[in-house]
Formats: C-alpha cells, sequence, structure tokens
C-alpha cells in the first residue's frame, strides 16, 4: 500500500468520529486544523472541557522517523499535558476486513491501572498473528525497534464493529481515570453508534485498501475530498457494489454525468459536460484496478447504473473510440 500515509490519515477521521459520536460532543466542541505548540499539525480537536481534549494530530515528523498520526489525550493542567498517546501505526489491517491493535506498555499509574482494568491481554511474541503483525509493519516501513514496546492486545483480528467498541471503551476508561470527565458522568450513546454509519465506515475503510486510497478515476489521495460510493443504492456495503470517487466526481456519478462501461471499465461522460474540459477530458480512461484480484466490482451493478444513465444507444455522449 503505497499511499499508507493517506489511509492512516482516514483512519484517524473514522475514529475520532467515533469518539464524537458515541459520546455526544457537539459541533461546538470540535474544532479542524491548527497546530499544537507551532510543530505538531492537528487535524481535529475534541475540546472536552477548558484544558482537557483530544487531538488527532501528525507528530514526530523527522527524516530518521517516517510521519505518523497519534490521537493523544491532552491535561493542560499536567506539566507534561499530553497524559495518554495512541500511536497509529500500531493498528494493521492483515485483509481488507480485519485488524490488529497492540498497545505500547504504558508508563503513567493511570494508563496502567486501566490497562489492568480493561483486562488487556499481554502480547504473545511466539504467535503468528504477531509474526505476520510484525510483517505488515516492516511493509510499511514502520520502525522494528518500536516492537520493543508493544505490551498489550486491543483487538486482534476483528472486524471494524469490535475495533470500535474497543477503541471506545478505551476512551472512556482513559478520560475517567485522568479526571477529564467526572466517573460515570461519559455515558456511551448507542442509539449514536448507528450500525449503518459504521458500516459506511467500515467499508470507506476497506476501499482504501483495494484502491490505495486512490479516486478510481483521477488517482487522488487527498482524504478529506475522496468518498466511498455505492455503485447500486439496492446493494449493500460489500465490496464489489463500491469504489473511490473525488467529492466532485461523486456528485456527477450519482447525477448519471458520469459513467463505467461495465465491460471495458472505461469512463463515458454525458454530453452535458461537454463544455467542461476537466470532464470532458475523462472520456475513455481506464478506471484503477484494484489491488487484490479477488474482490471485483460486480459487472451487474455498473450494468444497472450505465443504464440508469442511459448510455447504450445514445450516439451524444463522450465515449472512447
Amino acid at each position: 500500500m503505497e499511499n499508507y500515509h493517506a489511509f492512516y490519515k482516514n483512519l484517524g477521521y473514522e475514529l475520532m468520529n467515533e469518539i464524537t459520536q458515541a459520546f455526544g460532543f457537539t459541533d461546538q466542541q470540535i474544532e479542524r486544523g491548527g497546530y499544537y505548540e507551532n510543530r505538531e499539525k492537528v487535524y481535529l480537536t475534541i475540546k472536552i472541557e477548558e484544558n482537557y481534549s483530544i487531538k488527532f494530530l501528525e507528530w514526530r515528523d523527522t527524516p530518521e522517523v517516517p510521519r505518523r498520526f497519534y490521537i493523544i489525550f491532552f491535561n493542560e493542567n499536567e506539566p507534561r499535558p499530553y497524559v495518554f498517546q495512541l500511536d497509529l501505526s500500531l493498528l494493521v489491517t492483515n485483509d481488507v476486513s480485519s485488524f490488529l491493535w497492540y498497545l505500547n506498555r504504558p508508563t503513567k499509574a493511570e494508563n496502567i491501572e486501566v490497562f489492568k482494568w480493561l483486562h488487556l491481554s499481554p502480547v504473545d511474541r511466539e504467535t503468528a498473528n504477531y509474526k505476520n503483525y510484525c510483517e505488515l509493519r516492516q511493509q510499511l516501513n514502520f520502525v522494528h525497534q518500536d516492537e520493543k514496546l508493544i505490551s498489550k492486545v486491543l483487538v486482534e483480528n476483528k472486524k471494524w464493529d469490535c475495533l470500535c467498541d474497543s477503541f471506545i471503551e478505551l476512551t472512556k476508561a482513559m478520560l475517567e481515570k485522568h479526571g477529564m470527565v467526572n466517573k460515570n458522568e461519559l455515558v456511551i450513546n448507542h442509539s449514536q453508534v448507528g450500525k449503518e454509519r459504521r458500516d459506511q465506515a467500515d467499508f470507506r475503510l476497506r476501499l482504501l485498501r483495494l484502491y490505495d486510497c486512490q479516486c478510481v478515476i483521477t488517482g487522488e489521495t487527498t482524504p478529506e475530498v475522496i468518498e466511498a460510493v455505492r455503485i447500486s443504492k439496492a446493494g449493500g456495503f460489500e465490496l464489489e457494489n463500491g469504489i473511490l470517487l473525488r467529492s466532485d466526481l461523486r456528485r456527477l456519478f450519482d447525477a448519471n454525468l458520469i459513467a463505467i462501461n461495465p465491460d471495458t471499465k472505461k469512463i463515458a461522460v454525458s454530453p452535458q459536460l461537454r463544455s467542461r474540459t476537466e470532464y470532458k477530458d475523462l472520456k475513455g480512461k481506464h478506471i484503477i484496478e484494484r489491488q487484490d484480484n479477488d474482490n471485483e466490482l460486480d459487472s451487474d451493478y455498473l450494468q444497472e447504473r450505465w443504464d440508469a444513465a442511459g448510455v447504450t444507444g445514445a450516439e451524444n455522449w463522450l465515449t472512447s473510440s
């Protein structure tokens, strides 16, 4: 996966969204962008109370250490305000649908107590799971020495839904233990943790893996403008029913102004876009291939959208010769 930075950035956004939805944090408590201490780029901040926050950010971006993404709990009342940090590089996917997330050995007494209270299992370095985990991290160029610090299992070969539940439970325990919320005041709002929203997030992450975080038409990888699209609205969140599109192309696809030929996998463009060079020039482009040949697009879904767009027999559509 060449664009693993984009994948982990997407992953961080999804996990922060889980926190927001589970605990009912409001838009007024969410800040986007900025820097921490004028150095570390912050993508999202959840302000819990004055001086308490959770930040999703880049951390330790140096030539020696590849850029990484962290979710860090901050208590600005402390001399060292980052009281707990989650290195997202310790979370890997061993296929397109299951996750392994190991945690570093805690040093703060409060964090040690939380790990004990959650009954987190120790990492067994002799298992096939752990060896596979190390191989996957090495493929992503993450520093091998990090593995010496790994001590506990958060999830092992679990689906996205299970990972989210474990992450939310850990978040709640840390917030309470560090006094960032009153104990028993923070209630997980299960009605907000909707199945369809989680299914959509899981669908998106799996497609990001399959397409290496790229829009299938343009190759765009900026996470903020890449959307997971169901080809057939009648279909579910199956991988054979999904593609990644840049936001503007997603709107055109939904409006049947661009379509994908089910046989050639090439783009056709509506005559309504004839005057828009940036879209007209997409005609005949072949969509990006998936990285896993065992998970192919369903031609029937593409045929359904092709027919809905009315391309067949319409001479004025812009297609490849």
